[in-house]
């Protein structure tokens, strides 16, 4: 969680000093993000988000012009893995989810099933 303030004050101290910078920064934050989103919290992603926004709706906006197409292409990739690492974490809290719940009716049908005064 402190990575993400760090990288925030990072990314805005160095938001003016240039477009390499931005792109190298942007990339740090969505590599750290790919390393250890599987462990985040909720308090985590919400960060990671802020953070995140940071960079696309603002920084963004102050450099796209200035870009080469190679540089918008890598930002835009960077984009897609930022993406792809959310769908990932809510497909992986989806099969949590329905784990439990197979769990839980697993459980509910085995106590009905042994319960013998329900054959009275």
């Amino acid at each position: 969680m402190l990575f993400f303030f760090v990288v925030l004050l990072m990314t805005t101290s160095c938001n003016r000093d240039s477009k390499e910078s931005f792109v190298s920064n942007f990339e740090n934050f969505v590599t750290e993000t790919e390393t250890n989103f599987k462990e985040y919290t909720e308090s985590d992603w919400i960060n990671a988000d802020y953070t995140f926004d940071e960079f696309t709706n603002e920084q963004y906006l102050n450099w796209k012009d200035t870009m080469s197409p190679s540089e918008k292409n890598k930002f835009n990739k960077l984009v897609g893995k930022y993406n792809a690492l959310k769908i990932k974490k809510n497909i992986g809290d989806f099969k949590e989810d329905v784990k439990d719940i197979y769990n839980q009716s697993k459980s509910t049908f085995e106590e009905l099933v042994n319960d013998s005064t329900l054959l009275k």
